[in-house]
């Protein structure tokens, strides 16, 4: 979206109805859920995180499109006017902690077109509590025909459970306003709130300040022409220009959008590096330039943050999941998403130095040729209700350990259901196997036939685990069931040690169940190996009885690790149950 992407050469709204079939229930995670903006929507000082949003997509594309040879989205190569996959992009955004879609659209009421796709894409938003505006494609269009497109989208989405409003009034964005005069802009909308069509009107891609009045914001759609260095004083130059104009227009306030994005690339879009043009780049960087692109919109302290984009594919600005970057962009705009939330109002000062750079794609090479990414991977199923009692936990057949060549992520993949499961990181690998040797490297052809099921969760009985976002400490149980270890005397009373502690980043806490607390006096958590001081004897504990390890063969067919093994005293007093004498698959393989 760097120049007009789609040329629009008529429109006709004969015969244009549409059906919107909305639902007005919001769930999330299974569970009904209440807006976080009012039926008036946010409120013109809240912050809100916008993501640009594209639905242009045909499968056989994937294959032909010189600029898209390289991306391989974890959904496969999709259509855009699938309802499965739009839901899934809404379930996506939800993790990544996104308020609003920006949705680029133009009038098309041909099948599966752009109507339909916008009507699918706001009742599947509904369910999730995702909120849709639309990025009017508007560039190249006449300014009767940006009426037509916008009345048609203004009297029919206006007040659905999905519409994004500030202060009541439904928001547009557009994009190619510099073909058009202020005066003309302004005399647009007002035709259209006079006919009892009213919105909050944002620009796409527009930092000139003549354009406050008729539009409410500033704002920077890329920022690939921009030196990195330049990036922070040129964010904050647009904060300034914002607040002069507020300075003399206290009854028509705007405000300053920010825009970060993770990387650009268009040298494979025909036309793009034709003279006097010359095709933009920016390196990812392992996530460094995301990080820049944060920590530069954060300096001019914005209203609220635009990421470009959610699925501009073809430009390589995605955060959408691929198999090249697994889940690291939607897990860390979530974190982006927090510390945005969290930081102070407008007038407040922000350190432009409190994010530091991670590298996302350190590996750690493991006596072995295959690397896991430490950081990269993760697919959280929004469906789970954790509400609703303690689901047992799954129970897989042996399968087998496979990764690609362009991602180090490493999966299991179940023959038996054929779908795949994503370790998250590292370390809740090791907890369930003790090296690399039996992982297969195969093609992303092959991979992307088991659709993704979940992630894995810590192996019970391993480590404890602490959330950041709260510095408790919890123990582990088979199903992801995790219960937190009140305080330090029963972490001690239960024989671990804070070695054995390990961080999970606040965005996989909702892969756990979370059960009633430990404290002291408790018995120990499903899962764990114990020996009392004065035996020698190893048990399972599995929360009923302990169960006798009756040989060396046995503790390793179970890939148990002696390094977890829990001394404890005397006074737990536990019935023995069954020897475990060979392996049992409901402990190798269950999450």
């Amino acid at each position: 979206m760097k120049i007009p992407k789609k040329q629009l050469k008529s429109i006709s709204f004969a015969g244009a109805a549409v059906a919107i079939l909305i639902t007005g229930i919001m769930i999330f995670n299974g569970i009904i859920t209440k807006s976080s903006a009012t039926n008036n929507g946010y409120s013109f000082s809240d912050k809100v995180v916008i993501a640009y949003y594209y639905m242009w997509y045909k499968a056989d594309t994937f294959s032909t499109a010189p600029e898209l040879q390289d991306i391989h989205p974890t959904l496969g190569a999709y259509n855009s006017s699938d309802p499965y996959i739009i839901e899934e992009h809404v379930k996506m955004a939800k993790q990544a902690k996104i308020d609003a879609f920006a949705a680029s659209w133009w009038y098309d009421a041909s099948a599966y077109g752009m109507n339909y796709r916008l009507n699918t894409l706001f009742e599947k938003a509904a369910l999730y509590d995702l909120k849709i505006s639309i990025d009017l494609e508007g560039a190249y269009m006449t300014m009767d025909e940006i009426y037509e497109n916008l009345h048609y989208y203004l009297s029919n989405f206006s007040n659905l459970p999905a519409t994004l409003k500030v202060d009541g009034k439904p928001v547009a964005l557009i994009w190619g306003s510099w073909n058009y005069s202020p005066d003309e802009w302004q005399s647009l909308f007002d035709n259209l709130t006079a006919e009892g069509l009213p919105a909050f009107y944002l620009v796409s891609g527009q930092t000139g300040p003549r354009y406050l009045g008729p539009f409410r914001c500033l704002e920077q759609y890329v920022s690939v022409d921009t030196q990195d260095s330049e990036l922070p004083a040129l964010f904050q130059s647009f904060r300034t220009a914002t607040e002069q104009y507020n300075n003399s227009h206290p009854n028509n306030l705007a405000q300053w959008h920010a825009t970060i994005m993770p990387g650009f690339d268009e040298r494979n879009i025909a036309g793009r590096d034709v003279p006097p043009s010359v095709a933009g780049w920016k390196d990812r960087n392992n996530g460094q330039y995301y990080q820049m692109t944060f920590d530069a919109a954060m300096s001019s302290n914005p209203d609220w943050l635009h990421i470009t984009s959610f699925n501009e594919l073809g430009e390589h600005t995605h955060i959408e999941p691929t198999e090249e970057y697994g889940w690291y962009y939607i897990n860390k705009t979530a974190e982006f998403v927090d510390q945005f939330k969290q930081s102070g109002s407008a007038n407040t000062n922000i350190n432009t130095n409190v994010n530091t750079n991670t590298n996302t794609n350190t590996n750690t090479n493991v006596n072995t040729n295959t690397n896991v990414n430490t950081n990269t991977n993760t697919n959280v199923n929004t469906n789970t209700n954790t509400n609703q009692g303690i689901e047992p936990p799954i129970v897989l057949e042996e399968g087998r350990l496979a990764k690609t060549p362009a991602s180090p992520a490493v999966y299991y993949l179940s023959e038996n259901s054929h779908t795949r499961y994503v370790f998250p990181d590292e370390k809740v690998y090791y907890s369930w196997y003790y090296n690399f040797n039996d992982v297969e490297v195969i093609n992303i052809s092959e991979l992307i036939t088991y659709p993704l099921a979940g992630n894995i969760t810590m192996r019970p009985g391993t480590h404890p685990i602490k959330i950041q976002a709260n510095d408790k400490v919890y123990a582990v149980e088979p199903g992801g069931i995790i219960r937190w270890i009140v305080d330090e005397p029963a972490f001690y009373a239960l024989g671990y040690n804070f070695s054995m502690v390990v961080d999970v980043q606040d965005v996989f806490f909702q892969n756990y169940t979370e059960a009633e607390p430990l404290t002291a006096g408790n018995v120990h958590p499903a899962g764990v190996l114990i020996k009392y001081s004065n035996n020698p004897a190893v048990y399972y504990w599995d929360g009923v009885h302990k169960r006798p390890i009756a040989s060396e063969s046995a503790f390793f067919q179970n890939r148990f690790r002696w390094e977890f093994l829990l001394e404890i005293n005397d006074g737990f007093v536990y019935t023995t149950g069954s020897p475990l004498t060979e392996k049992e698959t409901e402990l190798i393989l269950s999450w």
